[in-house]
């Protein structure tokens, strides 16, 4: 008996395969290549027999049926070859090279004027090699990793999260670790959704269960809190909506929606009078609304080309430096998170616009691989990037166009941060490659939950038998 799902195997549709395969070079392909050929030849088998044919002639001609292996290997070699997204790379480069520029002309403005890229623009020239190269091995490295492992990938993450309380710096009393964990498990988080389909409520609840933890040790900090459950609510919704887990859809988003609602709410309710300043300036005391007055007050002042003219109380009120230094003093984080206000002071709004289409065609393409992705996991690995990339940018911007006051974010791949740059660059790297195996990963298949708690057919335990069936293949 075969071990390939319990059919008698036959010699001549191993010989077959293995010549197939000899002519397609990805390698990778191989094992999807033989999984369709395998299956076809068995069903042409079966065929055969039901007509009347004997059990030898059969197999003859299911391996006739197929074709020339060479010509049929050819092209199939055509069809299945790694496919880099060269419309997202180059997007990417493009940011990358706006970012260059930014960081440029703000080491320019470091310390005054004064010092010409002060110790601000050579350790981004540092990051940038390390950002490629994280993006490049993440990038071939096979990201199916997340959907085999993704209770241990995810708890060493989060235990390096932890443990970096010890270590990392603060600012203003915020552990900075925290947040750039919060990206990278947003997208291990998406293999723990992946890794409990079929399992009806008890997977949803799992599912939150490592969510409540998660938002414990990232230390209930507000900001991060807020931008990981509402990115984990996402993707369980996005599994949910595809009947991932086999449950009452309704009952499951509540299940779902219901605590992170209480989540958003409750700091919200708490520190309400916080929240409200954040968002007008009218009634806040001098130290509450002075970010965002004085960005509005900047954007307001901000030209189409060229720079700005300051209010004439901004002088009066800072004689002592030259006009050229005064945004620099009172504009707070001006090389970083308001780097594109100052942008808009210094060069005029057109160079905002083409900051801002830059990071439209970046989402847009980014949803295009999400909606491209024909296997679970890189769906799920692909929205969980693409929420965080959105996520980041939003903020960034909203915050910049004097929109609010939120907590810091970068604007990926072109806002100064060496550290998030190195991320972003990660987590590019993980959607890139999911977009590049797109034709030859298969999921997993999993066993079924039903209601009452019985369990299905283990269709799992077909896909082993399946890879040691190939495996004899190889040996032939």
């Amino acid at each position: 008996m075969s071990p390939f799902n319990e059919k008698p195997a036959f010699e001549g549709a191993g010989q077959y395969v293995k010549k197939v395969c000899e002519q397609v070079r990805w390698g990778k392909a191989h094992r999807v290549i033989s999984e369709e050929l395998l299956n076809h030849m068995e069903d042409q088998k079966a065929a055969f027999l039901q007509k009347g044919q004997q059990e030898e002639e059969a197999e003859k001609n299911a391996v006739l049926e197929m074709g020339d292996a060479v010509t049929v290997g050819q092209q199939l070699d055509r069809t299945h070859r790694p496919r880099p997204d060269w419309g997202t790379l180059l997007i990417v480069g493009v940011c990358i090279v706006v970012s260059i520029v930014l960081r440029y002309f703000l080491s320019l403005n470091a310390g005054g004027g004064s010092q010409p890229a002060v110790g601000y623009f050579y350790p981004y020239l540092a990051a940038l090699p390390l950002g490629i190269a994280v993006m490049i091995g993440i990038y071939f490295m096979d990201y199916s990793i997340v959907g085999k492992y993704p209770k241990s990938l995810y708890g060493i993450v989060l235990a390096c999260c932890l443990l970096g309380y010890g270590f990392s710096p603060q600012i203003n009393y915020v552990h900075i670790h925290v947040f750039y964990y919060a990206l990278i498990l947003t997208c291990l988080y998406g293999g723990i959704v992946y890794s409990q389909r079929g399992k009806s409520y008890s997977g949803v609840v799992f599912c939150g269960a490592v969510g409540v933890i998660s938002c414990l040790v990232f230390g209930l900090r507000v900001s991060v809190t807020w931008m990981f459950a509402l990115n984990g609510a996402v993707l369980l919704t996005a599994a949910i909506k595809r009947d991932w887990f086999r449950v009452q859809k309704k009952y499951a988003l509540a299940l779902v929606w219901v605590p992170v609602a209480f989540i958003i709410m409750m700091p919200f309710l708490l520190y309400f009078r916080r929240f409200k300043y954040m968002f007008i300036t009218e009634g806040a005391e001098y130290g509450q609304s002075y970010v965002l007055n004085m960005v509005r007050e900047i954007l307001s002042n901000a030209k189409l080309f060229g720079q700005g003219k300051l209010p004439s109380y901004m002088f009066q009120s800072n004689m002592g430096l030259e006009e050229g230094n005064i945004i620099e003093s009172l504009l707070p984080s001006w090389k970083s998170d308001y780097s594109l206000t100052y942008m808009i002071y210094k060069l005029g709004w057109v160079a905002a616009v083409i900051v801002l289409i830059l990071v439209v065609f970046l989402m847009v393409r980014l949803f295009k691989i999400v909606n491209k992705q024909s296997s679970q996991l890189g769906y799920m690995i692909s929205l969980g990037v693409t929420i965080t990339v959105i996520w980041q940018s939003v903020i960034f911007l909203l915050n910049n166009l004097g929109i609010c006051n939120w907590s810091s974010c970068p604007l990926p791949f072109i806002s100064p941060g060496n550290s998030s740059f190195v991320v972003n660059m990660g987590l590019m790297g993980l959607i890139l490659s999911a977009y590049r195996n797109n034709s030859i990963f298969r999921d997993r298949k999993f066993s079924m939950k039903s209601a009452a708690g019985s369990f299905g057919e283990d269709p799992e335990q077909h896909c082993v038998n399946l890879w040691k069936w190939q495996l004899t293949i190889r040996k032939l």
